[in-house]
């Protein structure tokens, strides 16, 4: 029996019909990451597989930060969003950068803003201080909204949340809120990309070919407007426009599918035996 990492399976899936794939990242209600490391670069690895094989990391990266030291950049939110959360201290770098979680730290800035009579009028609701009731979903809605009087958002506090009364500059404060934490995510996103892509290229291991291909699956990351556009401009402050014009991101769905097939073929290949 096998057990495979949806991270792992999207690299895999998506490696097989673009050959320069070396990166695989599943971000959505989660985020992890998989990669390419040449074996040879493993001090204490023995094995019967030639050391210039490549082989594949799950970085399990969502945990990132949990010794409590905390070198990611917390603010008050974060702190309270992770103290109040069930795994305290745990999944750190996911509660600032996925789906599951950006919606309730958005709610939090929220009720801050009411608190202080900024929003709103200093009135709140039932369902604005239920826990995670303001969706990560409504944050694309918000976003997307380009109306004058910005209607989509007007729908989302209204018939949603409950809010009773919101002016246009209300909608607008509550606009920028998403943008600011939405836009933070995909930076502390590429910020990890990068970490792993300059790690792999100082190890040769085929990160500075001509061209380098992260596949990517996860509805937040598809669904998510501008986020694309935020990662690849991040990526290009942090690598250089020169090693970024080399790089290619690439969507993939059903990948959890799809690679579990590529390994079962593989599997069978190798042993010769039908799984």
């Amino acid at each position: 029996m096998v057990f495979l990492i949806d991270s792992v399976c999207t690299l895999l899936a998506h490696a097989y019909q673009h050959p320069t794939t070396r990166v695989g990242i599943v971000h959505g209600a989660g985020t992890n990451c998989a990669y390419y490391e040449t074996r040879s670069n493993f001090s204490k690895m023995t094995s019967s597989f030639n050391s210039e094989d490549d082989t594949i990391i799950n970085t399990e990266w969502g945990g990132f930060d949990d010794d409590e030291r905390v070198r990611l950049p917390f603010t008050f939110y974060d702190r309270k969003l992770d103290r109040e959360s069930n795994n305290p201290h745990a999944q750190v770098f996911e509660k600032m950068a996925s789906g599951m979680y950006l919606g309730e730290i958005v709610r939090y800035v929220i009720l801050h803003f009411v608190d202080c009579n900024l929003l709103f009028q200093g009135k709140g609701s039932v369902e604005l201080n239920t826990p995670y009731a303001f969706n990560t979903s409504y944050m694309y809605v918000c976003e997307a909204d380009g109306t004058e009087e910005l209607d989509d958002v007007w729908t989302v506090l209204v018939k949603m949340l409950r809010i009773p009364n919101s002016t246009q500059a209300d909608r607008g404060i509550v606009k920028k809120i998403c943008e600011i934490v939405g836009s933070r995510s995909a930076k502390l996103l590429a910020t990890m990309l990068a970490a792993i892509l300059s790690h792999t290229m100082e190890q040769g291991s085929g990160v500075d070919q001509e061209k380098c291909t992260i596949a990517v699956s996860g509805d937040m990351y598809e669904a998510y407007p501008s986020y694309h556009l935020r990662v690849c401009e991040s990526l290009n402050l942090l690598l250089g426009e020169e090693m970024g014009s080399r790089l290619n991101i690439g969507m993939i769905v059903y990948s959890r599918l799809v690679g579990c097939a590529i390994v079962a073929m593989m599997a069978e290949k190798k042993q010769g035996t039908v799984l």
